[in-house]
């Protein structure tokens, strides 16, 4: 145990060094951001046995003052609490952690939004005009039901046009699965040239996987006014709508909830009961099948 470890200690010479060996590269600049702007102006200097509940508070308070949303105060939380969690494992520290069993509020922060058939095409358009690379990401995700990293990853190896099947490797979830190509996906696929195995089929600049999404979508959807009038981040139209609108139109004609947790990769079915409600009109018509 080193004595007297201040918190900037812990994090820059310690922690810092270890998440970037094991995190995702997008992962690590979140927390490093959140530390430098609100964690070490707080504890930075502090040591940590005398870092206590009452100094996460302050922290949160002050988060609140600057209109921070719930999502984000339990991510500082959450992030203290992994920090010390690393100090205790390393034997860097002895003491209690004081983020440990630490109650905050919940907020239900799922997005829900997804996108008519009208808006879909709308933005598709804009997109091809901008961007034929994310035109085609975009249309992979509101066809197959891709999350942005799931496409990110696809390598050309990965594709099977022949039984129109999209290998999923190492997703968010850690369970491989199929995604199933439909004639729109078939076609644009089968326009492009392929490359080795190997080879990323949305490669970065330097051949490499990409991380983020290109701001290209962000300005696709400011030009089509997708989110005009709207301040609910939940109502955003963001990347991920267009697997959340997969899934929706896929509900909203029938589809069983079972098999669209298959589709999307979900490991609990709780996870895919958040479009039960788009399935109101096809269990009427169900039950209206009893008059015949």
């Amino acid at each position: 145990m080193l004595k007297d470890i201040t918190f900037a200690c812990l994090f820059d010479e310690h922690y810092t060094p270890h998440i970037k060996l094991k995190n995702k590269k997008s992962t690590v600049e979140r927390e490093i951001v959140l530390y430098k702007k609100w964690l070490k102006p707080f504890l930075g200097d502090v040591k940590l046995n005398l870092i206590s509940r009452i100094s996460l508070v302050s922290i949160l308070n002050e988060m609140k003052k600057a209109g921070l949303s719930n999502r984000t105060l339990n991510y500082a939380i959450a992030l203290t609490r992994q920090v010390f969690n690393f100090a205790i494992k390393e034997e860097l520290f002895s003491g209690n952690n004081p983020a440990a069993k630490f109650e905050f509020p919940k907020t239900d922060n799922k997005r829900m939004r997804f996108l008519t058939n009208d808006e879909l095409d709308k933005l598709l358009t804009e997109l091809k005009k901008r961007s034929y690379a994310v035109y085609l990401m975009a249309v992979l995700s509101a066809n197959c039901g891709l999350r942005a990293g799931e496409i990110f990853n696809l390598t050309w190896a990965d594709i099977d046009l022949q039984r129109k099947t999209l290998f999923i490797k190492d997703p968010k979830n850690g369970k491989n699965r199929h995604a199933y190509i439909n004639q729109r996906v078939y076609e644009e696929l089968s326009q492009l040239k392929p490359g080795l195995g190997s080879q990323f089929i949305f490669p970065s600049k330097n051949g490499n996987k990409i991380e983020h999404v290109s701001r290209t979508f962000e300005r696709a959807v400011k030009a089509t006014k997708l989110n005009k009038g709207i301040s609910d981040r939940r109502q955003k139209v963001v990347f991920h709508s267009l697997r959340h609108t997969f899934a929706s139109r896929l509900v909203q004609k029938g589809v069983s909830l079972y098999e669209v947790k298959e589709l999307l990769g979900h490991t609990d079915i709780k996870m895919t009961m958040r479009y039960a409600h788009l399935a109101s009109e096809t269990l009427r018509q169900a039950v209206s099948l009893l008059d015949e």
